[in-house]
């Protein structure tokens, strides 16, 4: 299934799922924050940390994605 149509619709799809999700999980803690009782430099710091968690999700799937691809081209290269 690899590079064909479905392949392609797939990928596009999650690339989409993963963009919205970070997006509304940061809108998400933004707007919660301040009602949770942070503020100030708490609620800046909260928000840095919970962003760099979500990119490092972000980067450990493109990681991912770049393997199942690396093994999609060389079939006897299977790295899992």
């Amino acid at each position: 299934m690899c590079f064909s149509l479905a392949w392609l619709e797939n990928v596009l799809i999650w690339a989409v799922v993963v963009i919205v999700v970070v997006v509304l999980l940061r809108l998400v803690i933004g707007a919660a924050l301040p009602h949770l009782g942070f503020a100030g430099d708490a609620l800046v710091f909260a928000a840095r940390i919970v962003s760099i968690v979500v990119w490092a999700v972000v980067v450990i799937a493109i990681i991912m994605f770049v393997f199942d691809l690396i093994s999609c081209l060389l079939p006897a290269a299977r790295l899992r």
